[in-house]
């Protein structure tokens, strides 16, 4: 009843309403209503929405076991972080990804493929601190592969992210902070 009789009055942003509306349309489980409000937010394309309406259709074919237009949504998602700064979606974000990927390839291989997926982002948006994020779940990915390999990857990540400060003290850069602010 309370999608039935939605009026989205005049919010701040209508393109939010249909985020909501499809947040609610998921929850009584009409995936095609919900993939509807979905395409409007994409098509009006407000980049700071794009993150959210990309990682619910994601999650609307991944109930429906429809798992290549899942991934393909996931990744599309993970694209558009590299816009905004709405990286707090990027944990689901890489979860879903690897998810979805041992759902359609098995265990290892889906591992594998999460792998190649990621570090395809990390080498076409090296300069994003969402990067750094990426390689420290491949090498997690990876220790479950090789332990070995994902140990090397983890030094890499840490003398890649090492900064020394005025005093020549080792600081670590976590991504998203401003590097100057450290010192």
């Amino acid at each position: 009843e309370r999608i039935a009789n939605y009026d989205p009055g005049f919010p701040e942003n209508p393109v939010e309403v249909y985020i909501k509306k499809a947040e609610d349309l998921i929850l009584l489980k009409n995936f095609e209503e919900a993939t509807k409000c979905l395409d409007t937010v994409i098509k009006y394309n407000y980049p700071q929405f794009n993150v959210r309406a990309y990682f619910l259709k994601g999650f609307i074919s991944y109930i429906l076991k429809d798992y290549k237009n899942a991934l393909t949504n996931y990744v599309v998602a993970l694209y558009q972080i590299t816009q905004w700064t709405e990286q707090y979606w990027i944990e689901d974000i890489l979860k879903e990804i690897r998810i979805t990927n041992k759902q359609l390839y098995g265990y290892e291989d889906g591992l594998k493929k999460t792998i190649e997926q990621l570090n395809l982002f990390v080498e076409k948006h090296p300069e994003i601190s969402v990067s750094y994020i990426v390689k420290c779940e491949i090498a997690k990915i990876n220790y479950l592969i090789n332990k070995k390999q994902a140990l090397k990857e983890f030094d890499a990540i840490l003398e890649e992210t090492k900064l020394t400060n005025k005093e020549g003290n080792n600081v670590i850069y976590k991504g998203g902070e401003n590097p100057v602010s450290l010192f």
